[in-house]
């Protein structure tokens, strides 16, 4: 077996990818909810621009996406605009890690439509529920595959968003004393099972 190379472009749609990833200082100086770059001067008193570390991601994340496959590509862009086609793009490619990530990235609730393999993945169930949008009471632990409804520190989190997801904890944890004290916050504060 070879190695695999990527898609072959031509001159010019290399052209198109690189102006399609350029950013200006004045993009990365806005704050856009990723944080503001900053000018800085190095001990040469050489000006340049520092970023944060979400500004970052997203430019790392922008530069992968022209990477992929025309076709997921394209559902990843769908997902993310909310397009009217997302539910579609994302049940065609429920099995693809690339694609199911950026749709719980978006919202949560997506987690429903990911293959049963991608339900099992730690880091797919903990994006989805950092990024919950779901109405209190629809609980998203309820689509994570049984290993992880027996895992602590997925479940701390999903019963720390939402108390309900108590529910579809694995029998083991729901007798764990920290998740009881959990609950029995949310208790006080009206929140019920």
């Amino acid at each position: 077996m070879g190695i695999e190379s990527g898609p072959k472009y031509t001159p010019k749609q290399q052209a198109e990818i690189e102006k399609s990833r350029t950013l200006s200082d004045a993009d990365l100086l806005q704050d856009r909810g990723h944080g503001e770059a900053k000018y800085k001067v190095n001990k040469k008193g050489e000006k340049y621009l520092e970023l944060t570390g979400d500004q970052m991601k997203n430019i790392k994340d922008r530069y992968e996406i022209n990477y992929l496959p025309k076709d997921k590509r394209n559902a990843i862009i769908k997902i993310q605009k909310f397009d009217s086609g997302r539910i579609e793009a994302i049940k065609k490619f429920s099995a693809d890690r690339d694609v199911v990530l950026a749709a719980v990235e978006n919202d949560g609730s997506y987690l429903s439509y990911a293959s049963p393999e991608l339900r099992d993945e730690e880091d797919i169930v903990l994006a989805a529920l950092k990024h919950d949008q779901s109405e209190e009471g629809e609980s998203l632990l309820a689509f994570a595959s049984e290993r992880l409804k027996a895992n602590k520190k997925i479940v701390l989190v999903a019963v720390q968003h939402d108390v309900t997801n108590f529910r579809y904890a694995s029998q083991k944890l729901q007798k764990d004393p920290d998740l009881m004290k959990l609950v029995e916050a949310h208790k006080r504060f009206g929140h019920y099972l």
